[in-house]
């Protein structure tokens, strides 16, 4: 089962409010305007509760508390073992 919060994107030159989903596959937002990032994929990495998912070009998730969680997802995904 997923993760999901709502919060603001950053991507492409866009900026708004929506819903994003992080599942074991990828990374969704829903809202203002839509991106998907496939996972596992490059390093994420968390400032001031920015996500930020290094991707051509950068997805930053406003997160707040949140963000540090999604990036140990990222970074290190559960295993099935």
């Amino acid at each position: 089962m997923g993760k999901t919060t709502k919060g603001q994107a950053a991507w492409n030159g866009q900026v708004g409010m929506g819903t994003a989903y992080l599942e074991s596959d990828s990374l969704r937002f829903r809202g203002d305007f839509r991106f998907d990032a496939a996972l596992p994929g490059p390093p994420a990495t968390v400032e001031n509760g920015v996500l930020t998912l290094h991707t051509d070009p950068p997805i930053h998730l406003t997160l707040h508390e949140q963000a540090e969680k999604w990036a140990k997802y990222i970074n290190s995904p559960p295993t099935l073992a």
